[in-house]
């Protein structure tokens, strides 16, 4: 992948966010910060991307970071952009679960309200800070063999899931948070598109991170009631939606903005093979 530039990462210290952080250093990215709520995780996916880097100057650095705090959130950009130089590639994929499973008529308001606060007010206050570095540093070649592609001040990778474009029982406060991910994405890709910034979402299906482990582990049966939708009849790995943020993060997406890519094995699709 052409990813040669510096990358911003929330939730990186598990699950998709980690293996993005693994992604860009192995495909030759200059720096990574990572960033999660748990320093401990963060600091550890550091030194692990640390001893599969490619690039022979690579600088990684772990940060504390709670998305839904503004000022910590403009703070982390900032302090990237001083560290790098610059910002070219963020990926947001901070998250949580839902607490409770269940029809709306019993959901709880405060879980479907805290869900909220992570989920969409952390993409919006991640997005809004690191777009506003971007616009704010040099427009750079998007490929360095292409002139074609245009120029670039940088992208935008948003993780909402499969539940963004078909509804899934008893998931309210989830499904709600992954929509609304879609209208980011959108509004930010149109508002951000003569800046040479694009903006793009993941919608990934079932994958096999600690987030979706504690519902394994707390609703039994749950992983044959996941599968019995997809046709693929397995998980996704975090490392094949990392793969795809590669992708929509670099120059082989130079065309590509304001879409949202479904990853599901087949689950909307509507039926079982």
């Amino acid at each position: 992948m052409d990813v040669p530039g510096f990358s911003f990462i929330t939730g990186g210290g598990s699950g998709i966010g980690k293996a993005s952080a693994e992604a860009f250093a192995r495909d030759g990215s200059s720096g990574v910060v990572v960033t999660d709520i748990n320093l401990e995780k963060a600091q550890a996916t550091v030194e692990e991307i640390r001893a599969v880097a490619t690039h022979p100057n690579f600088k990684a650095e772990a940060i504390q970071l709670d998305v839904t705090s503004e000022e910590a959130v403009k703070a982390a950009i900032a302090h990237t952009s001083k560290l790098f130089g610059r910002i070219d590639y963020v990926v947001n994929s901070a998250g949580v679960a839902a607490d409770t499973f269940g029809p709306i008529s019993e959901t709880n308001f405060a879980d479907f309200k805290k869900v909220q606060e992570v989920n969409v007010n952390g993409a919006f206050l991640v997005t809004s800070a690191a777009s506003a570095a971007m616009k704010a540093q040099e427009a750079k070649p998007a490929s360095a063999t292409k002139p074609g592609r245009g120029t670039t001040r940088g992208s935008i990778v948003l993780l909402a899931s499969v539940t963004a474009v078909i509804s899934v029982p008893g998931m309210v406060q989830y499904t709600t948070s992954k929509h609304a991910i879609l209208g980011i994405t959108k509004t930010a890709a149109i508002d951000l598109v003569s800046d040479g910034i694009r903006v793009n979402c993941l919608c990934p299906a079932w994958t096999k991170t600690p987030m979706i482990q504690v519902a394994l582990d707390v609703v039994p049966g749950l992983e044959e009631s996941m599968l019995s939708g997809v046709p693929m009849n397995r998980l996704a790995t975090p490392e094949e939606v990392a793969d795809s943020v590669l992708y929509l993060s670099g120059s082989r997406s130079s065309f590509t903005t304001g879409t949202s890519v479904i990853m599901d094995g087949g689950m909307s699709l509507g039926r079982k093979a």
